[in-house]
């Protein structure tokens, strides 16, 4: 599910949302994430560093993530990395 500023779904809905042709960082999440739960691994490296962007929540025995993109934008911006980079 995608709301305006946060994105909700699985560790596997999230994979195949940034691997779909078209999507600018296909290759690389396909490179990176090429281990079973290696999405799930990294969702839940990033909850512990950053927890009030990355949240996770249990349903019916699954892991649903919740991040904040507006958070997640900032964080970024304040990071020094940009979308065209």
């Amino acid at each position: 599910a995608v709301e305006e500023d946060s994105w909700e779904g699985s560790a596997l809905q999230l994979k195949r949302l940034l691997e779909q042709d078209g999507m600018p960082s296909a290759r690389q999440t396909r490179q990176l994430l090429n281990w079973n739960n290696a999405t799930g691994s990294y969702l839940g490296r990033l909850h512990k560093r950053y927890p009030s962007i990355f949240k996770k929540r249990i349903v019916r025995g699954m892991n649903l993530w919740n991040i904040d993109l507006s958070a997640l934008s900032a964080e970024c911006d304040a990071a020094g990395f940009s979308e065209a980079a």
